[in-house]
Order: C-alpha cells, then structure tokens, then sequence
C-alpha cells in the first residue's frame, strides 16, 4: 500500500521534475513556443477574414481571445523560470496550464467543426452547380445532335430531290420524248 502511494506520489511530481529540466532552456523553448504561437494566431486572423460566416468568426475571436491567455500564461511562467523560480513556474503551469490548453483546444475543435460544416455545404452546392452543369451541356449536346440531324436531312433533301427530278427526265429523254421541261 504504502508502495503504491510512493509510485502516485512520483507520477504525480514526474511531470513536475521534467518541467523543472525543460526551464533552464527557456530562451529555446520560448522562441520555439512563440513561433508555433504565432503560426496558429496568423492562421486563425487568414480563417476569420475569409469567412463570412458569423459564427464561425465568434469561435476564432474565443479562440484567439484564449490563445492571447495562453500567450500571457506562458510569458509569466517563462518570466518566473527566467528568474530562477522554477518551482513557482512549474505550479503555475500545473494549476492553470492544462485548463488553458483545454480550453483553447476546444475552440480549435469548435472552428474545425464550423469549416468541416462549411467544407460540407460548399460541396453540395458545389454538387448541385455540377449537376445542373452536366444537365446544361447533356441538353445543348442533344440539342445539337436534333439540329445536325435536321440540317442534315433537308441537305440531302435538297440535292437528292433536284438528283431525282434529272434523272427522271433523262429516262424520259433516253426513251425517246425530247418534251422534257425541268424546273
């Protein structure tokens, strides 16, 4: 039993000691943490300009709005370790940073949502523009193909017939009758 408390109690301050290594290289981790920081706020700005979607640019302000507590949490947290105050860093990371990371996960959850529905209605209309498109050029083709038929038809028509009526009359001729008046 009193094993088992032992083993909790050093999983418990594991995360804890490894925080404590990772502060001594604040200055990389900060760079490092600013720069993914800053790709995820220009990312979130480029989502909320292109969309007009109202909604969706309520969930990027929560969200960016959570990423700039976040931002303020990790420059205090680094501010403490910088001033050798790990063990305070290290219990403001533990007491609020989770919560934070939650949070501004679930706002990214929530704009993800909002684009995949977005996503999802531009493909339908996208699938309803196809369709009526495909219907257009079905119809123009069978329009055209009628119209060549037509033209086609009377083309011949009009050079079989006159073809017809010339040798009729020479028949006429070859048998003999010279009164043989064309048209």
């Amino acid at each position: 039993n009193l094993t088992r408390e032992l083993n909790a109690e050093i999983a418990s301050l594991m995360p804890q000691y490894l925080l404590l290594l990772e502060f001594p290289v604040a200055p990389e981790f900060k760079v490092l943490l600013t720069h993914r920081l800053q790709t995820a706020a220009s990312a979130l700005q480029v989502l909320s300009t292109i969309s007009s979607d109202i909604e969706l640019n309520e969930k990027v302000a929560y969200t960016n709005k959570r990423s700039e507590k976040f931002n303020a949490l990790i420059a205090k947290i680094l501010s403490k370790a910088e001033k050798g105050k790990n063990e305070e860093a290290v219990g403001l990371w533990a007491r609020d940073g989770a919560n934070f990371q939650t949070e501004f996960r679930n706002g990214l959850e929530m704009i993800l949502k909002a684009v995949d529905q977005e996503h999802d209605k531009s493909n339908t209309v996208l699938s309803q523009k196809k369709e009526r498109s495909n219907f257009i050029v079905g119809s123009l083709l069978a329009s055209s193909l009628l119209l060549m038929i037509f033209l086609g038809w009377n083309l011949t028509k009009s050079i079989t017939t006159p073809l017809a009526i010339a040798v009729r009359a020479s028949e006429t001729v070859a048998s003999g009758d010279l009164n043989v008046e064309l048209n």
